[in-house]
Formats: C-alpha cells, sequence, structure tokens
C-alpha cells in the first residue's frame, strides 16, 4: 500500500466546532495520527447540532449521533478530559512533548490561564508546531472577540457584497465559508513549518487569524 504523505506524525487537536477540527481531519486523511481532546463538563457545539432521527437512537445518547461532528472529526483517536482539572495538566504537556503538531482555535487568554500557551509548550517541545486559529489573531484590539464563521465573514466585509444594487444587504445568510476557509490556510501552514521544521529542527508558533485568510 502507498505510505501517505503524514504517517509517524501525531496531531493533538484541541479544535473546537469547525475551524479547528477541520484542520484535524484532513491531517488525518493525509495519514498523521491526530487526538481530538474534549471535555464532558462542556460539549463541542457540532455535538449539539441536529442528529440523526430515529427510535434506534439510545435515550441520553444524541449527542453521538450527529452527522455534522463525526464529519469533521472522522479518522481521529479521541480522549476525554477537562483541561482545568489539576491532574490534566501533566498528561497534556505528556502528550505535547510527544506529537509533532498542535491545533487549536481557542480565544487567546484560554490557554495562556491553563500553562498552554506556545512560550511555555516550546520550553519542553521545542520542535513542536503549533497554529493557533483565533478569530481575530493573537494581538491586536480585535483579539478578545469571540467568534464563528458568520461573525468573521460580517467582520470581513464579506456580507456588504450579498445583495443586489440599490437593495438592502443579504449577507451571507448564514453560511459557515469562513471556517473551511480558515482550516485550508492552517493546513498550507502546517505542512510548511513541518517542512521548516526537517530543515531546521526548529518548531514554531503561525498565528492564523480568520479575519485576515477571510479577508484576504
Amino acid at each position: 500500500m502507498p505510505v501517505l504523505p503524514l504517517e509517524g506524525y501525531r496531531v493533538l487537536d484541541l479544535g473546537w466546532v469547525l475551524a479547528g477540527p477541520i484542520v484535524g481531519h484532513v491531517l488525518a486523511d493525509m495519514g498523521a495520527e491526530v487526538i481530538k481532546i474534549e471535555s464532558r463538563k462542556r460539549l463541542d457545539s457540532s455535538r449539539q447540532a441536529r442528529p440523526l432521527q430515529g427510535k434506534e437512537i439510545p435515550e441520553g445518547s444524541r449527542h453521538e449521533f450527529v452527522p455534522l461532528f463525526h464529519a469533521v472529526n472522522r479518522n481521529k483517536l479521541s480522549l476525554a478530559m477537562d483541561l482545568t482539572h489539576p491532574r490534566a495538566l501533566p498528561i497534556v504537556k505528556e502528550i505535547v512533548r510527544k506529537s509533532d503538531v498542535l491545533v487549536e482555535n481557542f480565544s487567546p487568554d484560554v490557554l495562556p490561564r491553563l500553562g498552554l500557551d506556545y512560550a511555555s509548550i516550546s520550553s519542553f517541545a521545542p520542535r513542536l508546531v503549533m497554529v493557533s486559529m483565533a478569530g481575530a489573531g493573537q494581538y491586536g484590539p480585535l483579539r478578545e472577540i469571540r467568534t464563528y464563521a458568520s461573525t468573521v465573514t460580517a467582520l470581513a466585509g464579506m456580507d456588504s457584497l450579498m445583495g443586489y444594487e440599490g437593495d438592502r444587504v443579504i449577507g451571507t445568510t448564514g453560511v459557515s465559508w469562513a471556517d473551511p476557509n480558515a482550516s485550508l490556510f492552517a493546513v498550507h501552514a502546517i505542512l510548511t513549518a513541518l517542512w521548516h521544521r526537517e530543515e531546521t529542527g526548529q518548531g514554531q508558533h503561525i498565528d492564523l487569524a480568520q479575519l485576515e485568510t477571510t479577508a484576504v
């Protein structure tokens, strides 16, 4: 059988909803071992989307039968863990130490509070490639904004292009275009960073603002 391009690489997927998880599933499709960490304390929003319908779904298992969640998390390993629990941090750090890539799309203040910001991680995993996909990036006046795809397209000006001349703006009607768009930018950035690491031995932190990838 042919060898997939990322076989032998390990990815820690802390992605949330769509933008982060899509990155993980593309890397998994390319052969990487992707470990997705979830929390039972706060379910991923994509698990709470419309589930399959039918009497065969066990009571209380609705979140396990959501096509949207499975579409963007295929080919991944899964680990349930509350990252805010004191015993979680040593386990996560050990996984990070043995990983090549970390993907996250939290707001910029989340991982620093947990001691998992890039400055901390790089001290014990200098070869790690980490991509952070906050809505407006890690720096600047909008860094604290919490976004979904519809927020990003509005901020990028895309919504203002949807409509007819002389009439009211229609907008993008809720299509989550910005999510997969940012994800594909992130995949290309990760592959480039891995190539750079093979040449230099150095990992790096990719600050990928979803707003910027949508406005390009």
